[in-house]
């Protein structure tokens, strides 16, 4: 074929293609999701409407896409009509350019990997939330996810402002579970308070947050799934309420990526950022590795609860300082390990044990505790 010719057929096939790209941006596209319910793209923005007063998305899984697919780089904003009551699993996957998402006070329900790996999605606005399911991998690898807000009026302008400056998750005190993954690898996220409303947390749900700060959870939450925040690695502050009865394992690990188990066993293993934490009296075992390789731990206020404690407990934690204990006699490790053991690369003497009053001559006859600097705790260390 002729060279001019060639230019000219290439030329003939691109403007082609723009002619259809420009078509579908700005004259907009409608597709049939069901009988009832629609989508339709209009210069960026994609409604999502139903004429039922309670319906679900389609779910899109394996070969089944949503049809919006071939569309998905000109998606920049998502708005779900009222009526609609589940998000589908995948739904929204994969829109790399989607920035903000409405969704109606109807929908219970975020689908697995509804809106994930949307890696510029700001935010999700709910107006008068009945939300109550964030399901498995809902927002995973949305790293410039800034939050969850909820109301009863939408202010798209506020929620970008306030939202900017927050830098935090609110979560509707409608939600009852929050999926595994579900906010996994956010690195927007600094801040994040649980509802009492929410009673299941799923394993790796804020794992490798690695922005996240400071974590504040519910009474209603029983069990800490394994690596719900490892890799939480500037984590400096977590409250654990007293409802905690169970720490799974590597929860607050921040390179044991993947770890699955049922044992309590390294459950805040290199934590680095943490400085201090306090275990509540619901807690029965510190298991194996528990703290281990914590090298910004400086203090740990332990629970007379606490019945078990594991081997390599302060491995490698160089910088703690002060251990509050609240055993009326030494409590020995649950291994039956030496204080080598359970302190392994940490030296004793270079930290105070708080321990009651009155039990000071008992600990310092204690083979495993006598080498520590021990003195009687202030009462206000008391859990």
């Amino acid at each position: 074929m002729d060279v001019k010719l060639k230019c000219k057929v290439k030329r003939i096939v691109i403007f082609i293609c723009a002619i259809s790209l420009y078509s579908t941006w700005s004259w907009g596209q409608t597709w049939n999701l069901s009988e009832t319910m629609t989508a339709t793209l209009n210069d960026g923005v994609l409604t999502i409407e139903t004429t039922m007063d309670s319906e679900e998305m389609p779910n899109y899984q394996g070969l089944r896409t949503p049809p919006w697919r071939r569309n998905s780089n000109n998606i920049f904003m998502i708005i779900i009509n009222e009526g609609v009551s589940n998000i589908g699993d995948w739904a929204f996957g994969y829109l790399r350019n989607l920035q903000h998402v409405i969704i109606p006070g109807s929908a219970t329900t975020l689908g697995y990997g509804a809106f994930g790996y949307c890696p510029n999605l700001h935010w999700v606005a709910i107006e008068n939330p009945t939300l109550q399911i964030i399901g498995e991998r809902a927002f995973t690898n949305c790293v410039n996810f800034l939050g969850i807000l909820s109301g009863t009026t939408i202010d798209t302008n506020a929620y970008e402002d306030s939202i900017i400056t927050i830098y935090n998750t609110v979560i509707p005190n409608s939600v009852t579970t929050i999926g595994a993954n579900a906010f996994e690898a956010n690195k927007s996220l600094t801040f994040i308070t649980i509802p009492n409303s929410v009673t299941t947390i799923g394993s790796q749900a804020f794992s490798y947050c690695t922005n996240l700060t400071s974590i504040i959870l519910p009474n209603s939450i029983h069990t800490i799934e394994w690596g719900t925040f490892s890799g939480c690695k500037n984590l400096t502050s977590i409250d654990i309420p007293n409802s905690v009865t169970s720490i799974g394992l590597n929860t607050f690990d921040f390179k044991a990526r993947g770890a699955i188990g049922t044992s309590h066993e390294g459950a805040f293993q290199r934590c680095i950022s943490l400085t201090s934490i306090t275990i509540p009296n619901s807690v029965t075992m510190l298991g194996f590795e528990t703290f281990k390789d914590c090298t910004g731990l400086t203090s740990i206020n332990i629970s007379n609860s606490v019945n078990n404690v594991g081997g390599s407990l302060f491995s490698g934690c160089t910088a703690l300082k002060d251990i509050i204990i609240n055993w009326s006699e030494p409590l020995p490790s649950s291994r039956r390990l030496g204080v080598n053991a359970v302190f392994y690369r940490f030296k004793p003497a270079n930290a105070t044990l708080h321990v009651p009053g009155g039990t000071e001559d008992l600990y310092k006859a204690n083979q495993f505790w006598k080498g520590f600097k021990i003195v009687a705790k202030e009462t206000k260390n008391e859990i």
